[in-house]
């Protein structure tokens, strides 16, 4: 049962936070909810030993620190408590540039002789079991070290040797772990660079985003030991000197929390002017490595490796922020299995980019959402070329993909309940599965863009996602509603319309299944049309009724009715079948759909012999707009005829020479079991329009309605023994082998279903042309 909304003070505005159950809600419309790095918004140190354990800094900002003549640096002091100093003399001195580094001051070194080293040995960093390092660099394609301690000690930090390299101990030339993340080859570009040593492994870190790592060797439990000397800008020796500045360097002698690390990354960035360093995403392709859940339940989506984040997108939606995953690469986690109850209701707002939402994993699709261990998955949304799904378990409800055309934008919903699923878009049902087994409880974290939170691989999305809300909880109709138009409004999407009337809405819901539209003004129309028809109790009298309207020609060949009632059996095609074929220009809602009278034509699917009809009780209808009729034609709007037994149900409107000879119904055998009406002799090509009902009560009453009056009576009709077992046409008379009669007139509705008396004939009338006239047709 759904969660009552919180009661809201007066004046207060709808959030998702405003119903209970809310387990998860992401916006990319909020810009404080997306950071460029893992981290989240972060509070910057004043001085990195704000944080304890600061053994080296050196700041090349800070002119007190530096000793130069001439612009070349013969001394700089550590500014920790350590108080190394580092000296040059002769070539090897760098240079103090005041525009070094993002044009601000910078100790530069040439690549050729350049570095410095401590006066004296340097043991802040010796026989440690964790070390922080962090520097400030920039290097060109050259090799070089920018800063080693050696000979024993905790030797090199960042070594570019075609990658970037780190080291713990003198074995370094065996056992260190590289990256490419953040160089190519030996080129570094300038900004704020760290490495983490603990529990026998290094992390390095670039812009505040974890690199991904290889190693080499085995690194050591802790750091060396010995009488130590510090270098900065080459090796030991005359070799692999730095070429570029080093505006900052600092040490710690343990393994810094990340939070730690993460606010002298804030600091040095704000400092040197490094660019997206835990600073908000805002401008397009920013790299988004932090989602903020503004649930309050701080599930925040992140993703550590930089390679593997989500970027702003170059798309908006309503001038709004949308996060793009690129089908490869862009994936986010939360430490938490959000998606993996039973109920759970997942909304997403997704923009599909492409002709497939699927980056290639299996079967092509692409998870919004998916709670998973890398074996075995939770509820998940996912999406692809071929589908749009909600899976629970062994259970989804699915729906062509196809019903979100590239470049739009659609609001998603997937729901779980009782191990039932329901998939809703633009908040029409479009398909619900009755589920059956156990639901699938996946793992314990909870991937956005892939379908593997531990691997981060699997079913990556491509495509844009604006907002993610989750509920572990079953929402009322009110509730979903609330939450569609509250994202509609947003956003910018038209939502399908919601009426009172059961089979009108299941009409909306089946046109936007189908990739139609509905305005809420036709909504509107069909929901008078089916309240009128229960209201004068002729709802079990229609088997299958198409209106030929929404927006659309996918909308235009969805049926109304399929079968006695909503809930009972329902009879022919979920759509009229489209054969010739039509194309949207032959469809305009406020006139219908034109025949060509020579090849289009659709069908339903509806066999009278299948569907519990008789012949004693059947009508047919159709409406049509007043027109002329070609000489010599023969227009057969709606037919179902069976050649073998010359069984005929069928209205037909024919012209031997230009004048209209007659407008024809049979239901029953051919040539005992019709009615004429020959227009009253008028000799005129034109055909009067509205409402035609061909209607058979009883074995003795036959009769043909225009409107709600009687045109034409056969009081003995003959009884047929069996009725036709081809699926009814429209547009034209098909026996199951043969075509007869192509119309190429224009057609408003039509229907077929138990036959109707001269009461009911008026009803249905005053219905249907209060609906055509609500639909502007004339």
């Amino acid at each position: 049962m759904g969660m009552n909304p919180r009661t809201l003070r007066p004046g207060s505005a709808f959030t998702p936070r405003s119903i209970s159950g809310l387990a998860l809600w992401l916006d990319a419309a909020d810009t404080q909810s997306l950071y460029t790095t893992d981290a989240g918004p972060v509070t910057a140190v004043s001085a990195p030993t704000e944080i304890s354990g600061c053994v080296l800094w050196l700041d090349g900002a800070d002119n007190a620190t530096i000793t130069a003549s001439g612009g070349l640096v013969s001394q700089w002091t550590d500014k920790s408590a350590s108080g190394a100093v580092l000296q040059a003399s002769g070539s090897a001195r760098p240079t103090l540039s005041s525009t070094g580094f993002n044009s601000r001051q910078a100790v530069v070194f040439n690549g050729t002789s350049t570095n410095m080293a401590s006066a004296s040995p340097y043991t802040a960093t010796n026989g440690l079991s964790g070390m922080t390092r962090i520097a400030v660099c920039q290097n060109a394609n050259a090799l070089g070290v920018a800063v080693r301690v050696f000979s024993g000690g905790s030797d090199m930090f960042i070594n570019m040797n075609g990658s970037w390299r780190s080291a713990v101990d003198s074995t370094s030339g065996t056992n260190f772990v590289s990256s490419t993340t953040f160089s190519i080859a030996s080129a570094l570009p300038a900004g704020v660079y760290a490495d983490l040593f603990s529990s026998s492994s290094i992390t390095q870190y670039g812009f505040g985003a974890a690199a991904t790592t290889t190693v080499t060797g085995t690194i050591p439990s802790t750091t060396g030991t010995g009488t130590p000397t510090l270098h900065v800008g080459s090796n030991i020796g005359a070799n692999f000197f730095w070429n570029g500045p080093i505006a900052e360097v600092i040490y710690f002698n343990r393994a810094l929390t990340r939070a730690e690390l993460t606010r002298v990354e804030a600091y040095l960035a704000a400092k040197w002017g490094i660019a997206g360093v835990h600073a908000q995403a805002t401008a397009t392709s920013d790299p988004v490595g932090y989602w903020r859940d503004k649930s309050g339940n701080n599930r925040h989506a992140t993703q550590a490796t930089v390679a593997s984040r989500p970027t702003v997108s170059a798309n908006t939606q309503n001038s709004k922020r949308m996060l793009a995953f690129d089908g490869t690469n862009g994936k986010l986690n939360i430490a938490h299995p959000v998606a993996q109850n039973d109920p759970v209701s997942m909304i997403a707002v997704a923009r599909r980019g492409s002709t497939t939402w699927g980056g290639g994993g299996s079967g092509g699709y692409g998870s919004i959402i998916n709670s998973s261990n890398g074996t075995s998955a939770g509820p998940q949304l996912r999406v692809d070329t071929g589908n749009i799904e909600v899976i629970g378990g062994s259970n989804r409800s699915s729906i062509s993909g196809s019903l979100v055309g590239v470049g739009s934008c659609a609001i998603i919903t997937g729901t779980v309940t009782n191990r039932d699923t329901a998939l809703y878009v633009q908040g029409a049902l479009v398909d619900a599965d009755a589920g059956a087994g156990a639901i699938s409880t996946g793992g314990t974290t909870t991937a956005i863009g892939a379908w593997n939170p531990a691997t981060q691989g699997g079913g990556p999305l491509q495509g844009d996602v604006a907002e993610l809300i989750v509920y572990r909880a079953s929402l009322s109709a009110a509730q979903r509603q609330s939450i569609h138009r509250y994202l509609a409004s947003k956003w910018g999407i038209v939502l399908a319309p919601q009426v009172s009337n059961a089979d009108a809405q299941d009409w909306v819901n089946r046109v936007y299944a189908n990739g139609g539209t509905v305005s809420s003004t036709t909504a509107t129309a069909v929901n008078t049309f089916c309240n009128a028809i229960d209201a004068a109790g002729l709802r079990d009298r229609f088997y299958r009724l198409n209106l030929f309207c929404g927006t659309g020609l996918a909308a235009c060949l969805v049926p109304l009715y399929r079968g006695p009632s909503l809930g009972g059996a329902q009879y022919g095609s979920s759509t009229d079948t489209n054969n010739g074929p039509f194309v949207s220009g032959d469809y305009a809602e406020d006139n219908g759909l034109l025949g060509n009278a020579s090849s289009k034509y659709l069908n339903t699917g509806f066999n009278a012999n299948t569907a519990g009809l008789t012949t004693d009780s059947v009508h047919m209808s159709a409406v049509w707009p007043t027109y002329t009729q070609p000489a010599n034609s023969n227009y057969q709007p709606v037919s179902i005829t069976n050649s073998s037994a010359n069984e005929r149900f069928w209205i037909v409107a024919f012209a031997n020479t230009v004048p209209i000879t007659a407008i024809d119904s049979y239901l029953g055998q051919s040539g005992t079991n019709f009615v004429r009406d020959t227009l009253a002799g008028t000799n005129s090509a034109t055909v009067p329009g509205g409402l035609w009902v061909s209607s058979r009560t009883s074995v003795s009453s036959l009769r043909l309605y225009n409107g709600s009056t009687q045109r034409a009576e056969l009081t003995s009709p003959v009884s047929s023994s069996a009725l036709p077992t081809t699926a009814m046409t429209v547009f034209v008379r098909w026996d199951g082998t043969n075509f007869f009669g192509y119309s190429g007139q224009r057609l408003r509705a039509y229907s077929v279903g138990l036959g109707m008396t001269a009461a009911q004939v008026a009803s249905f009338n005053t219905a249907m042309t209060t609906l055509q006239s609500s639909l502007g047709r004339a």
